[in-house]
């Protein structure tokens, strides 16, 4: 019985080791940061998508500083979030008001997301880099890119949340 109750007890303290993890992130001055760990698998000149998987850390960061406007929970589906998440899966959107307009960062549920915590309330001011929620067991996670920002990555590209730059701003001449 005892065998049993420590092989059980380490599992789950390594589990929940493994999907608690928040390493430190140098964050660069400039640029718009990843909001997540995880590979990517759609970009657009205003979004981009990423597949968090299992591996990577489930902390979800601010991709640039600003202010909460809101915070919204979407209903749907939960189907898995492997090679992509499915347009139909429910999520939850925090919206931050930046000097560049409002953005979307998206934490979305997948087959086996056990929770989605929200670290951050509207009217709050969060710095880029900032820690804004966490997905339990993995998923994806989407942000929209502000006017006047390009994306600099591709799909397959690996990024880690807060420290990867994935949008640069324009310059204006």
């Amino acid at each position: 019985f005892i065998p049993h109750v420590s092989a059980i007890t380490i599992g789950t303290w390594g589990i929940n080791k493994l999907f608690n993890r928040s390493p430190y992130r140098r964050i660069p001055p400039k640029g718009m940061v990843s909001p997540a760990d995880g590979k990517v698998y759609h970009v657009s000149p205003d979004q981009i998508k990423i597949v968090i998987r299992l591996r990577d850390v489930h902390m979800i960061r601010a991709p640039l500083a600003g202010k909460i406007k809101s915070i919204t929970a979407v209903p749907g589906k939960t189907n898995p979030c492997i090679e992509k998440c499915p347009v139909d899966n429910r999520y939850r959107r925090i919206t931050i008001s930046t000097k560049s307009g409002d953005i979307h960062v998206d934490l979305i549920h997948g087959a086996i997301t056990k929770r989605i915590d929200i670290f951050v309330e509207p009217n709050e001011v969060v710095e880029k880099g900032a820690r804004i929620g966490h997905i339990m067991l993995g998923s994806g996670c989407n942000t929209t890119i502000p006017h006047g920002y390009t994306p600099i990555i591709k799909p397959g590209d690996i990024v880690y949340a807060g420290s990867s730059i994935i949008a640069t701003k324009q310059s204006t001449r």
